[in-house]
């Protein structure tokens, strides 16, 4: 077996970076409110929540 180990930093550099893509997304009212303030309680912005939980549902790759 060969040791092909690189260090992180040079495969990061490797992977190409792509812009923020923004995306439109309706809430029905209710869930808006509670969205809103959920945000609120926590001191992060309602985008915030929504980025997390896509993350937490697509998982690390996203």
């Amino acid at each position: 077996m060969s040791d092909n180990w690189q260090k992180l930093g040079d495969v990061v550099a490797r992977v190409p970076h792509l812009a923020p893509v923004v995306l439109t997304v309706e809430f029905d009212g209710p869930l808006a409110v509670a969205l809103y303030a959920e945000a609120m309680k926590g001191g992060n912005l309602p985008q915030t929540i929504v980025r997390e939980a896509v993350r937490a549902y697509l998982g690390d790759a996203a």
